[in-house]
């Protein structure tokens, strides 16, 4: 857990002054036809205000260290390692940071295309999109975010091919 939270604590340490505003930074970690995957460290804190953005592809981020508040058009969640944020393309949420600073997320990003195609091909899904904007840890889908955690350390194109294609599943 200490290997995940390093990086967080560099962002933190790389933040010049206590007043400079926090901000998200993705890490982009592979890519391949219709799919991203990034390591997104976030240093807002409680004196930063709220922000709101929208969902452009569908998207699933796990949450593997920090936590932060998001907001969605189905309610309030805290987020915290585990959680996992679901998100459709055009959907609005908003994340705060009221109980603490900082987080990291690992952010799956699918293309309509790709992300019909996959859930064409599992039939267990009725739906088109994500019922939800978010999951609390569940024993479901802890082994996506730990191999998802894992992961970063060993970045290989196949493993994360298949990882992106388990998560839109999930």
């Amino acid at each position: 857990m200490a290997e995940i939270a390093v990086p967080l604590g560099r962002a933190f340490t790389r933040r010049q002054h206590p007043d400079e505003p926090g901000r998200t930074q993705p890490r982009d970690l592979a890519s391949g036809n219709g799919w991203r995957v990034a390591d997104v460290l976030c240093t807002c804190g409680p004196d930063d205000p709220p922000y709101e953005e929208q969902h452009r592809e569908y998207a699933v981020a796990f949450v593997i260290a920090g936590m932060f508040e998001q907001r969605g058009s189905r309610g309030r969640t805290l987020m915290t390692p585990g959680a996992a944020m679901l998100g459709n393309p055009g959907a609005c949420f908003e994340c705060s940071h009221t109980h603490t600073r900082g987080d990291r997320c690992i952010s799956f990003w699918y293309s309509h295309e790709y992300f019909d195609r996959i859930l064409s091909d599992a039939s267990s899904r009725g739906t088109r999109g994500f019922a939800v904007d978010a999951l609390p840890p569940l024993r479901e889908t802890a082994a996506l975010s730990a191999r998802a955690a894992a992961a970063i350390s060993r970045p290989d194109a196949d493993a994360w091919d298949e990882l992106a294609a388990q998560v839109a599943i999930g």
